[in-house]
């Protein structure tokens, strides 16, 4: 069985990493560091490498309302995640990272999808936020600065519903208890459909409870606000 993992992994390794280097010029690649400073490169590769770390040690924190993880098999997960999200080109691609996590670490399905949407929630906050400052201290219209508040005012709006719409399913024993299931009475269509609204809600309560945990969301902004800082590094 073993075998068949590693099989599989080495597989899959390979097929990531066809579709990461798929349209790069190796040789155009070669060319532009040669023409670069060494200690920016140094930089940018730090930078990119710190990014995963962070990322990381933030998605511990989201987790550790249900149960405190090895920073090392997340740091494993979250590799995997951004891995598959090469191909993907969104976010949707680091979903498969809990996997591991579900299947070794006994994390609830949903609450680890949460966090999941936790982070995502979080990554969005700060690039509606950052755009929301470059708009106000740029020198462009006041068309574009009113939308921008005006996208920062109704994702602050959002996640004030949010915690308080699930603020009572946000609870560690509803995860716990696992009695998250439609009745076997309800057959047929309307079974799937609640089926689909429980898995949803679910998921929404894991994000809201990852969030609100005490003193988790105190952890996770400082640490959003260097992830950002980290990608604009990497990027310049």
């Amino acid at each position: 069985m073993k075998t068949l993992i590693r099989t599989i992994s080495v597989i899959v390794a390979i097929v990531l990493l066809y579709f990461a280097f798929r349209n790069i010029s190796f040789l155009a690649v070669i060319q532009a560091i040669s023409q670069s400073s060494p200690w920016l490169l140094l930089l940018g590769l730090l930078a990119g490498m710190s990014e995963f770390l962070v990322r990381a040690l933030r998605w511990r924190y989201l987790l550790s309302p249900m149960r405190t993880l090895s920073y090392y098999k997340l740091m494993k997960a979250t590799l995997i995640g951004f891995a598959a999200g090469n191909i993907t080109a969104n976010a949707i691609g680091s979903f498969p990272r809990i996997t591991p996590l579900v299947r070794d670490c006994d994390v609830d399905r949903d609450f680890a999808l949460g966090t999941i949407g936790a982070e995502i929630a979080l990554d969005l906050s700060a690039i509606i936020l950052g755009a929301l400052l470059v708009s106000l201290v740029s020198p462009v219209s006041y068309i574009v600065k009113i939308g921008a508040i005006g996208f920062a005012a109704a994702l602050a709006l959002a996640i004030t519903v949010l915690l308080l719409f699930f603020r009572r399913s946000a609870d560690v024993n509803h995860f716990v208890a696992g009695k998250r299931v439609v009745p076997d009475d309800v057959k047929g269509l309307r079974r799937a459909t609640l089926q689909l609204l429980v898995f949803a809600r679910d998921i929404v309560s894991g994000m809201v409870l990852s969030l609100r945990h005490r003193g988790v969301l105190f952890r996770v902004v400082p640490l959003t606000i260097i992830v950002w800082a980290l990608e604009k590094i990497c990027f310049e």
